[in-house]
């Protein structure tokens, strides 16, 4: 067993929503003199007020811990006529972004068998499969983008979590399709894919006198991968007629490959 614990570095700090607010209306006032955006006042009067006094670190929000747990067991064994070896291995991982993770399971199984001693047979089977959950979206470059005076959640009249994510279609920013909510991406999307693959080998050595071999190699790599994609409407801000919204994809791809390969080995005794 093997485990290991990743952390992501905390990188540059990120600026305060009053800070955010202060450094936007600075810009805005050297361009066009206009600084009466809601959004960005904290304005006490304004409705939605609540949603936009925040100190949200859209960073933090959504990065994690990560782990990874290996497992591995293998054996071999044998006689005289035959060997054998199998061995196996589990891997889960959970990556630093919240929405990552990926697990990976393999086995190998070998087998020789000494029909006499001027020829052998061998067989070999290898099989995989994947599954890797990845974030959708860019959320990690959104977090750092994404106007940290803006609430997560939806709140009620009293200022109280609703427990709904809050995903303006429009906002000072722009389009909620654009700059949508890191969180709930990042916990309501699905990005996956799935991979099975197999690969059987076999193979025979034949050796009648001292300078003379025939190897024969025939192969098989069977691959097949799905994926699936789905962006919810609580996710973004759009409205459930918006192409965006509810989005899903599904993708499969397979190949599968023969390989054979023969050699006929003289070596002459020259001395």
């Amino acid at each position: 067993y093997k485990g290991t614990l990743g952390i992501q570095p905390e990188g540059i700090p990120m600026l305060n929503g009053y800070q955010y607010a202060t450094l936007i209306k600075e810009e805005l006032l050297t361009v066009n003199n206009r600084t009466n955006y809601e959004q960005i006042n904290f304005n006490p009067d304004y409705v939605n007020y609540n949603l936009y006094n925040k100190n949200t670190n859209w960073l933090k929000e959504i990065i994690q811990p990560g782990w990874i747990n290996e497992h591995n067991f293998s054996v071999s064994g044998g006689g005289e006529k035959a060997s054998y070896r199998v061995s196996t291995t589990m891997k889960g991982e959970t990556g630093t972004t919240m929405g990552s993770a990926s697990g990976l399971f393999t086995a190998r199984a070998i087998l020789d068998y000494y029909v006499s001693d001027k020829l052998r047979i061998s067989s070999e089977l290898s099989y995989s499969r994947g599954n890797v959950d990845r974030s959708y979206g860019g959320i990690i470059d959104l977090a750092k983008r994404k106007m940290p005076n803006m609430s997560i959640w939806q709140l009620d009249a009293e200022g109280k979590s609703t427990g709904a994510y809050y995903t303006p279609v429009d906002a000072f920013q722009g389009s909620g399709t654009s700059y949508y909510n890191p969180v709930a991406m990042a916990h309501l999307a699905i990005n996956n894919v799935v991979n099975n693959r197999i690969s059987p080998i076999f193979r025979i050595t034949y050796k009648p006198v001292k300078t003379l071999g025939y190897d024969a190699i025939v192969s098989f790599d069977m691959s097949n991968d799905q994926s699936v994609s789905f962006v919810p409407e609580e996710a973004i801000g759009a409205a459930w007629t918006n192409a965006s919204a509810n989005k899903a994809t599904l993708g499969n791809s397979e190949f599968y490959v023969v390989h054979t390969e023969n050699k006929l080995v003289w070596n002459p005794d020259l001395g």
